[in-house]
């Protein structure tokens, strides 16, 4: 017996191990997995489970949990449902807390998840085990492939789709996998589709990578990227021994040093675009130096043993691309064909093995030009890279030295060794006629004679420390003229007495270099060349005889650029020198002018002086449409209309000062009418010749910016967006065709606030000008009217015309007595009229209006008047369905001397006065509350003494009750 229970104890056992192995392969499909939850992300959906804990101020501790329901509500205790459906795990358990909050208040409540619901997806294509599986919310996309068993050898893990809903998201798992890009391992929510498709296109590399073999690939992937996913170059690898060999034949060097460690320019030449099927090979390292940048033939040079020998038993190295080891660093540049025109020799750079860390610059100018001999000139190794780069800093030095030319200078090198580097001065060398042009514009003259014959003092001073760019000219003492800076060939002009004479027999001066006696300063210039695209026109210097302390600057852009004459070019003396800068200022014009293009510019220079040198405005230029773009970003709107019609002050505003870098855009004038002033949107509203049909075939003119041909002046400031609050409807101003000269005003109230019709609501024309100006003139009406507010008023206008606006009196409005406050002399001073007379548009109280006056109309005061034998007798606020003896208590009741028999009610009615007797009597003593009358209005209630008898007493009392009515009629309004 005993047996058989430890049999089924086994039995039992076995299954709930299989089962757990199951639950454990499939992992992700049992219970929370351990995976941190962000709360600010999480989306609570049904099947969800929160458990809230309650830690009263007691330190007793409550807690229950809450399931996600089917519709996607928790019942929370004494709360009720709150739907948290597709809410953030954060916000559902702040919502909880403030709800319980009220419950249990000063208490620690805290919310979380215990039970994660679980989502229904669906894997297919080429994962082992493809199907429907039942996982966690918070599952990744590789949960899910691995739930499927993984993913087979022929899957693409660049293009795995996941459908949700409508939507496709494209994942590329690679980077996932090799890189750790979470973004390519995305969540995976309920009914997402994964389909993982076959691998489209793939490259293979083999060689000198960590992991060579077949990598799937994506449109645009480059040779980087491919030897990224490769794991990287080995270290032994060659950057200079590698292929590309494509499906079509054809192979392509690939220059993997460039890749690595060129410039910008050369690591994007050698980062080549991959396509389906290329196949890549990276070769081993040999003993080899590698000569880059600006030599003839850049590469590697292979190092060998021993020299070749030729058939004839001569000894040599002289084969191509091959040196003896322990070669020079200038021997291996010779092997490479020399350093180019433009390449320096002065800042080789040598990097021991290549190595980045480990690099320093040789100066092989003594030994690769002048042939001698340098210790810099040191031995290579197997591995060194030589870096030949381009000059970075130069001089040129024309003129009187043994070799004029160009040469590469270092930090520290003054005039001194340049002149040494020329071959010195020759014979003929001035040594006062010799300048320094820097490409600041700066210009420094020499003295030579100090440099050469002066003290230790002047030769220090003499000997300038040269600049990248500098350009020095030395002048032979002769009868010239001296052409510098900015022009094609700068240098002296001989000046000669007469024109030679060609072999023709034709007289002319254009031998290159000579101009006759007598030129003017634009024919010297043009002897030099002309001036560079860079070069100033405009601020010419002139030095006569070559003195500082002797020039002038003259603007010769007429002549040179227009070819008109000035009295500026005047004539040359020889000794002059012409010098023109660079440009320092120059904007750029565009569109409709004459001549657009770039123009060079002075201080104080202004937008009309530009559109004057590009030759003024085109016939269809829009004087509306034109826009200035600085270079830190800014854009004005440029006034052209202002510009050319606008009053002085306008003109001078829109005649913008022009900064160096400007350009300036002039658009074609289109069918337009421009809205100008206080509207929601200034600018052009296009006129079209019909309205737009929308698709429902209901014709309209309401597209944004457009009107219909024959628009009134109303629907085009619609059309802008209306009047503002503070723009005026009175004196809007329209410009026919845009002219200052051809201007009126209308008053578009009626139209534009009342919606009613006007004569002075015009057509519009293509050009037209629309200004709404401000409102320059208003006045405030407050109290008993319809519409209180701000009225804009023009001149002649009076209290009715601003009642009538302001919609009229209300009926509660006194008819008697309104204010008008007005500011005179900087004191406050009122003016009374009658309401009802300023109604009917009498001119005694209709009085005129003046800027900023405030008109008040009060309210009629709601009175009853309770007078006589009560305890307070007064005015009482009058309260519409009141009794008389509601009044009377009010009064604080009858006294004892009241004669209840006879209370007499004045009243109103119709114009005329009524007196009403009441019997109160009946009403306190035998329940008569039929007599017991409501109170009206202004009413007046009157209580006798009892001691009044017969009707002459009565009279007496009546007599009284008038007495008071005149008292308080003006108070009461009638």
């Amino acid at each position: 017996m005993e047996r058989k229970v430890y049999f089924f104890v086994l039995i039992f056992l076995i299954i709930s191990l299989v089962a757990y192995a199951q639950e454990g392969a499939v992992g992700i499909e049992g219970i929370y997995s351990g995976k941190v939850i962000d709360p600010e992300k999480y989306l609570l959906g049904p099947g969800d489970i929160l458990r809230v804990y309650i830690i009263r101020e007691t330190n007793e501790t409550l807690n229950f949990n809450l399931t996600v329901s089917p519709t996607g509500y928790i019942l929370v205790p004494l709360v009720g449902n709150i739907k948290v459906l597709n809410v953030t795990l954060a916000d559902a358990a702040q919502e909880v807390t403030k709800q319980l909050m009220r419950f249990y208040p000063r208490s620690n409540i805290i919310v979380d998840i215990i039970n994660i619901k679980k989502v229904n997806i669906v894997i297919t294509g080429e994962v082992v085990n493809p199907g429907a599986y039942r996982v966690l919310a918070i599952s990744t996309l590789d949960d899910v492939i691995k739930v499927a068993g993984g993913l087979k050898s022929s899957a693409s893990t660049r293009n795995i789709q996941i459908r949700r809903g409508d939507k496709i998201i494209n994942v590329d798992y690679m980077r996932f996998l090799k890189y750790g890009d979470l973004e390519q391992n995305p969540n995976i929510e309920e009914g997402d589709f994964i389909y993982v498709p076959l691998m489209m296109k793939s490259v293979k590399i083999v060689g000198q990578v960590r992991n060579p073999g077949v990598y799937e690939i994506k449109g645009g992937e480059r040779l980087k990227d491919l030897i990224n996913m490769a794991g990287g170059l080995t270290a032994s690898a060659s950057l200079y021994d590698a292929v590309l060999d494509r499906v079509n034949g054809e192979r392509i060097e690939l220059n993997l040093y460039g890749l690595i460690y060129g410039s910008s320019k050369e690591r994007e030449e050698a980062n080549i675009e991959l396509r389906d099927g290329d196949a890549i090979t990276i070769l081993r390292e040999q003993k080899r130096v590698y000569v880059l940048g600006f030599v003839r033939n850049p590469g590697p040079v292979q190092l060998v043993e021993e020299a070749k020998t030729l058939a004839q038993g001569v000894e040599t190295a002289e084969v191509i691309g091959e040196a003896v080891m322990g070669a020079k660093v200038s021997e291996i540049i010779r092997k490479a064909g020399g350093v180019l025109p433009n390449g320096s020799t002065r800042n080789i750079e040598i990097r021991r093995g290549g190595r980045e860390d480990n690099k320093f610059v040789v100066d092989l100018y003594k030994v690769l030009v002048l042939g001698e001999k340098s210790e810099e000139d040191i031995k290579v190794n197997p591995g060194d890279v030589i870096y030949v780069p381009p000059i970075t800093k130069s001089v040129k030095i024309v003129g009187q030295v043994r070799n004029p030319g160009v040469y590469e200078i270092k930090g520290g090198e003054r005039l001194k060794d340049l002149i040494n580097m020329a071959g010195g001065l020759t014979a003929s060398a001035s040594l006062y006629d010799a300048v320094l042009d820097r490409v600041n514009g700066e210009r420094i003259e020499l003295n030579l004679y100090g440099l050469i014959y002066g003290s230790s003092k002047e030769r220090e001073e003499a000997n300038i420390e040269l600049r990248d760019g500098d350009a020095i000219t030395i002048l032979r003492e002769q009868k010239r003229v001296y052409v510098l800076g900015f022009v094609r060939n700068p240098g002296p002009i001989q000046l000669v007495e007469e024109a030679k004479t060609l072999a023709q027999g034709v007289e002319t001066a254009e031998v290159i270099g000579e101009a006759v006696m007598g030129a003017k300063v634009s024919e010297i210039i043009r002897k030099a060349g002309g001036v560079l695209p860079n070069g100033s026109t405009r601020n010419i210097e002139i030095r006569r005889g070559g003195r500082e302390d002797n020039k002038f600057v003259v603007d010769l852009y007429k002549v040179l650029v227009l070819g008109e004459k000035s009295e500026e070019d005047i004539k040359v003396n020889p000794g002059d020198v012409i010098y023109v800068p660079p440009i320092t200022k120059s904007v750029k014009i565009v569109g409709q002018v004459r001549n657009p293009g770039v123009y060079e510019i002075k201080g104080g220079e202004r937008l009309k002086d530009l559109i004057n040198m590009a030759g003024g405005l085109t016939a269809s230029a829009s004087l509306y449409d034109a826009v200035l773009d600085r270079v830190n970003g800014e854009r004005i709107e440029l006034n052209l209309y202002g510009l050319i019609y606008g009053s002085s002050k306008e003109r001078e505003e829109a005649n913008i000062e022009l900064r160096d870098g400007d350009a300036i855009t002039i658009l074609r004038e289109q069918k337009r009418v421009y809205v100008l002033g206080f509207v929601r949107n200034p600018g052009p509203i296009q006129l079209v010749e019909e309205a737009k049909t929308l698709a429902q075939g209901v014709e309209t003119a309401e597209v944004i910016g457009e009107a219909v041909m024959g628009a009134k002046v109303s629907e085009i400031i619609r059309k802008a967006g209306g009047v503002l609050p503070n723009g005026s409807t009175r004196n809007i101003e329209i410009r026919r065709g845009g002219r200052e000269d051809n201007k009126f005003v209308v008053d578009l109230y009626k139209v534009l606030v009342l919606g009613e019709k006007s004569e002075e609501d015009i057509k519009v024309n293509p050009g037209d000008v629309i200004y709404v100006p401000p409102i320059t003139k208003s006045v405030k009406i407050v109290g008993q009217v319809r519409n209180p507010g701000v009225y804009e008023i023009v001149a002649g206008d009076r209290i009715r015309d601003i009642l009538l606006k302001a919609g009229g009196i209300t009926e509660k409005a006194s008819r008697e007595k309104g204010q008008l406050e007005r500011v005179e002399n900087g004191k406050k001073v009122v003016y009374e009229f009658r309401v009802d007379n300023a109604v009917k548009g009498i001119e005694k109280d209709n009085l005129e209006l003046e800027d900023g006056d405030t008109i008040y109309i009060p309210e009629q005061r709601r009175l009853v008047y309770v007078l006589g034998q009560v305890s307070n007798p007064a005015a009482y606020e009058y309260r519409e369905g009141r009794k008389l003896t509601e009044y009377i208590g009010m009064a604080g009741g009858l006294k004892d001397r009241a004669d209840l028999g006879r209370i007499a009610v004045v009243r109103e009615i119709d114009g005329k006065t009524h007196i009403i007797p009441v019997n109160m009597n009946e009403i306190v003593n035998k329940g008569r509350s039929d007599l017991d009358i409501e109170i009206k209005e202004n009413d007046i209630i009157f209580v006798p003494e009892v001691f009044i008898k017969g009707w002459q007493d009565i009279v007496s009392i009546i007599s009284g009750i008038f007495y008071v009515y005149t008292i308080v009629k003006p108070f009461v309004g009638w």
